[in-house]
């Protein structure tokens, strides 16, 4: 019973870690994108 939950919030855990690091690549894309949209505007 100890187990399956430690693997569940193992697994819990990993997911999150997986869209943190989606959620910071989109944040880098996004802060490029405007990047190049400011400098096509100068």
């Amino acid at each position: 019973r100890m187990k399956a939950l430690e693997d569940f919030q193992n697994k819990i855990t990993a997911i999150d870690q997986i869209a943190d690091g989606a959620r910071t690549k989109a944040e880098e894309s996004r802060r490029n994108e405007e990047q190049k949209t400011k400098e096509k505007a100068n």
